[in-house]
């Protein structure tokens, strides 16, 4: 059996951390992965700034100039911790402008309820 190999087959593969639902107000230096929905009030180069109605958060992205002022997006990404908090190095960005909101937070409650 090769090195990296188990019985069935399949590769070892170390477990990733799932990316938490957090609102923004929420996220501290202690977070490793977040997930959040907000609007973009401000873009300089790749950095955006996020609202999402608990607060505001620098996220830093590749390909900022596909996203607009006042989108709606879906951020995946990882804390990361400054002197003045934290900001995040945004790893996936969904455009969220055609999301129901009312589906999505019943989505997200209920994510909360299993423990996912």
């Amino acid at each position: 059996m090769a090195e990296n190999e188990t019985e069935g087959g399949f590769q070892n593969q170390q477990r990733r951390l799932p990316f938490r639902e957090k609102s923004i107000d929420s996220i501290t230096q202690d977070d490793i992965k977040v997930r959040f929905v907000g609007m973009v009030i401000e873009k300089k180069g790749d950095t955006l700034i996020v609202d999402d109605g608990t607060g505001q958060m620098k996220v830093v992205v590749e390909n900022a100039e596909d996203i607009d002022i006042n989108s709606k997006i879906r951020i995946f990404g990882r804390v990361i911790p400054t002197d003045d908090g934290a900001e995040i190095s945004g790893e996936i960005v969904q455009d969220f402008s055609e999301a129901d909101m009312n589906v999505y937070r019943r989505l997200v409650s209920e994510e909360k309820s299993l423990g996912v």
